[in-house]
C-alpha cells in the first residue's frame, strides 16, 4: 500500500535555501488541529510535508521511524524542522526563520550533527 503525503503546493526538496517542515500525522483529515497547523504553514509560505498518513500508531516509535525514513531522501544540506502536528501552529515565515539561523553563525557540520 502506498501512502500519500500531504504537502505544500510548492515543494522543492532540492532547494537548500528553503527550509522544510516535516510533521507526522497518521489521520490528517480527522485532526482539526493538524488541519489548522497546515493552514498556518500555508499562510506563512512554508514548504512542508505531513508524513505518516494511514500508519498504525504504536507510540512515538512510528514517528521516529517515519522521520528517519523520510530524511534519508533529502539533501544533506537541507534545513529541516521536525514538528508535532496536533499541538503547534506557525506564526512566522521561513525567511525570518532562516535569517535567525544565520545569526547563530553555526556551520553546516554542527547543524547536521545536532539533528
Amino acid at each position: 500500500m502506498t501512502l500519500e503525503n500531504i504537502h505544500s503546493e510548492i515543494l522543492n526538496l532540492e532547494d537548500i535555501t528553503k527550509p522544510l517542515v516535516v510533521s507526522f500525522e497518521n489521520n490528517f483529515n480527522n485532526s482539526k488541529n493538524s488541519i489548522f497547523y497546515k493552514n498556518t504553514l500555508d499562510n506563512n509560505n512554508w514548504e512542508y510535508v505531513f508524513i505518516g498518513e494511514g500508519v498504525v500508531w504504536n507510540g512515538f516509535k512510528a514517528r521516529i521511524h517515519g522521520y528517519s525514513n523520510y530524511l534519508k531522501n533529502l539533501p544533506d544540506d537541507k534545513v529541516v524542522i521536525l514538528t508535532d502536528a496536533r499541538d503547534v501552529f506557525c506564526t512566522r515565515n521561513s525567511i525570518t526563520f532562516m535569517d535567525a539561523i544565520k545569526n547563530f553563525n553555526l556551520d553546516n557540520d554542527w547543524m547536521r550533527q545536532s539533528c
